[in-house]
């Protein structure tokens, strides 16, 4: 029995430390979705601001 009860033990904890750990990996893809979303937002604002010079560039030529 007292070998049954630590396999039962070290299964539980190995099984909790998957669970905890997958949680953090979860966290991080979403950080990640929403910062390259912000990226993606700032580069078609620039690109956006470097036409509108270009075009002003063109009028005052």
């Amino acid at each position: 029995m007292e070998l049954r009860a630590r396999l039962t033990a070290i299964s539980t904890l190995f099984l909790a430390s998957v669970i905890f750990l997958s949680g953090y990996a979860t966290t991080g893809m979403q950080r990640s979705a929403t910062t390259t979303s912000k990226v993606q937002t700032v580069q078609g604002d620039v690109q956006q601001a470097v036409m509108q010079v270009n075009t002003s560039a063109e009028v005052v030529a």
